[in-house]
């Protein structure tokens, strides 16, 4: 019988008729006995040790990359909160730009309707003026008084549709970017 690899190749390339010898069936070869239940177990136990080593690589670094990444996606959330916030705040500027020039206008133009009004009561001319020039004061002076009146009507108008749209913008256009369930979950590393 071959024991060897060697041996059982020589006996495969044999003739039938050389050597007497019959040509043998093809398969494994022969194995000592004893051996036969002992090298699947070496071999799964290989194999399970190699299986352990292949788990345990790399887990430290991929420990380390998911909390690096874990903090980069929320270094991204905080300024996308940020950049949001510096909007608002441009917006609210803006807004707060016009309605202190309309607060403004509002005041001077409501000093000088004043005026206006004291002329037009106590204002009087000298007696013996012609009554065209008398009339034609009169006109000024209310053409002044509506021009103010509607000075003033414009700058509040003006000032109250400035606050109307800025809390338009910042309800409907320019909301917060607060991160859904789905942006935490897309943080998140598993494995």
């Amino acid at each position: 019988q071959a024991g060897s690899p060697a041996e059982w190749s020589q006996l495969q390339c044999r003739s039938p008729g050389q050597s007497g010898a019959s040509k043998v069936e093809a398969g494994p070869p022969p194995q000592p006995e004893g051996s036969a239940g002992a090298m699947p177990v070496i071999e799964t136990a290989a194999l399970l040790e190699s299986a352990r080593g292949v788990g345990e690589y790399n887990h430290e670094n991929f420990l380390s990359d998911k909390k690096q990444r874990l903090t980069a996606e929320y270094k991204k959330m905080d300024m996308r909160l940020e950049q949001a916030a510096l909007w608002r705040d441009d917006i609210r500027y803006l807004v707060s730009l016009t309605e202190t020039k309309m607060g403004n206008y509002l005041l001077v133009n409501a000093l000088f309707a004043a005026a206006t009004v004291m002329m037009f009561t106590e204002g009087r001319l000298e007696s013996g003026t012609p009554q065209w020039a008398v009339w034609m004061y009169i006109i000024c002076l209310a053409s002044t008084f509506t021009f103010l009146m509607c000075s003033v009507i414009f700058a509040l108008h003006a000032s109250i549709s400035a606050q109307a749209f800025m809390v338009r913008m910042l309800t409907q256009y320019q909301r917060l970017p607060i991160p859904t369930s789905g942006d935490l979950d897309r943080a998140r590393t598993f494995g």
